[in-house]
């Protein structure tokens, strides 16, 4: 605990919502302005930077098992709500810790509509994490949306629940590891910044926004008719990355406002056509990492979030 941020404890609210029961184990387009994404930004109807939600949607009583002691718990995840399924419908759902052999299930973060990223919580430790929709739990029956990786002491993960095949899934997506985990971008230099761009949701929905963005695929712009670099691509000997499906794309750039434009794949290569989205302004801070994310809330148009990463 002496190494999570002061108050993470207080904003997790553990709840139990089970009666007693036998003990059993669950195992395991755009606009030229020059924009600024916040909370969603839509391609015609910019609005205000993801504001994490505060989960007021507990309290200490407990009914049944156990629960773990918050002061064991480790790690810290937090869960990006990107649910629409093939007839453009969302949720607001849930984050759980599971029933296990020693303690029962733990609500961690209630009510996140689409759209919406909660604030890191400690995680239990040696307990299945998983996403159901708001107001069930992990014990009833085909509740589950997707699981989470549990993280280790130290780390840090994203989950993002989107659609994909017919089935809701989770995709967990570490900020930080204390592992040499392959995928996971170490932070910049003190004097840069790292912006990471994300567009997986958007695969499941490829079709329906072929004719206003071409797909779910883009070149990466810097609004200026040129290409954002992709340094780090490029210091491996690879040519830059296309945005798309669980291809994310990196970019270190200096540190303040960076403009983003998403052009045209597989055509506009050197991004020097009119961008199909964008372009859009995104605030950086030296040291830092943001997390760009596309969604499509409604299969007609494209938002994008940004979150800042830890």
């Amino acid at each position: 605990m002496d190494r999570r941020r002061a108050g993470m404890v207080r904003r997790l609210v553990v709840v139990a919502v089970l009666a007693a029961m036998a003990l059993a184990a669950t195992a395991c387009g755009g606009d030229d302005s020059g924009d600024t994404p916040q909370d969603a930004v839509p391609t015609t109807d910019p609005t205000p930077e993801v504001t994490p939600t505060d989960d007021d949607s507990g309290g200490d009583d407990v009914v049944g098992d156990e629960l773990p002691d918050p002061d064991e718990f480790e790690g810290e995840v937090r869960l990006l709500n990107l649910y629409v399924d093939d007839e453009g419908t969302s949720m607001d759902v849930d984050l759980w810790a599971v029933r296990s052999f020693t303690h029962g299930p733990s609500l961690l973060v209630a009510g996140l509509g689409p759209g919406e990223v909660s604030e890191y919580v400690a995680a239990p430790a040696g307990q299945s994490l998983t996403v159901v929709p708001s107001g069930r739990t992990p014990d009833d029956a085909d509740s589950d949306l997707g699981g989470l990786f549990n993280p280790s002491d130290g780390e840090l993960i994203t989950g993002i629940l989107t659609w994909s095949d017919g089935t809701s899934t989770v995709a967990s997506i570490w900020d930080r590891s204390v592992e040499d985990r392959s995928g996971v971008e170490p932070p910049p230099a003190d004097d840069q910044a790292l912006v990471i761009i994300r567009a997986g949701q958007l695969s499941a929905h490829e079709d329906a926004l072929a004719d206003t963005y071409g797909g779910r695929s883009f070149h990466v712009g810097d609004g200026s008719g040129a290409c954002l670099a992709q340094q780090r691509m490029e210091a491996e000997g690879f040519s830059p990355a296309v945005l798309g499906g669980t291809n994310p794309t990196v970019h270190e750039v200096s540190p303040g406002t960076v403009t983003i434009s998403f052009h045209e794949w597989p055509g506009d290569s050197d991004c020097e056509q009119d961008p199909v989205l964008g372009p859009f302004d995104v605030d950086t801070s030296a040291g830092e990492t943001t997390l760009v994310v596309l969604w499509t809330p409604d299969l007609e148009t494209i938002e994008v979030l940004t979150l800042p990463v830890g």
